[in-house]
């Protein structure tokens, strides 16, 4: 083989591994995948998406667990009043959420001109 030769068959074979590689990586870019096949059967995932819901809820979390029946003498304590303050709670908390973006701004606003101020009295 002359060098020419040698040089053609090395750019044939440079070109065809970058063939594969481009076509590699299209076949392992799952996510890209994920999405067209969302876009192409979009009815067939919803529908999936419904009965893994359905099943999840109907499913329960297994056998019901047995009332503790209180020793002689002691008192009985209620579930609800834990469950309340905890309800509660998670309810503040996802309001604090989501009143958080529009919270932030101002209180930035207020930080900058209440440090400014500040460093305008050090400076003097």
């Amino acid at each position: 083989m002359t060098r020419a030769e040698i040089l053609a068959e090395l750019e044939k074979t440079r070109w065809a591994v970058s063939q594969n590689t481009a076509l590699l990586r299209r076949d392992l870019d799952v996510g890209t995948q994920i999405r067209s096949s969302i876009a192409r059967h979009a009815y067939g995932w919803i529908a999936g998406a419904l009965l893994v819901g359905v099943y999840l809820s109907r499913r329960g979390s297994g056998p019901a667990p047995k009332p503790i029946k209180p020793k002689k003498g002691e008192k009985t304590v209620s579930i609800e009043e834990p469950i309340k303050k905890a309800t509660t709670l998670s309810l503040l908390i996802a309001g604090f959420r989501i009143a958080m973006p529009f919270i932030k701004p101002i209180f930035t606003a207020y930080a900058s001109k209440g440090l400014t101020q500040f460093a305008s009295r050090l400076g003097k």
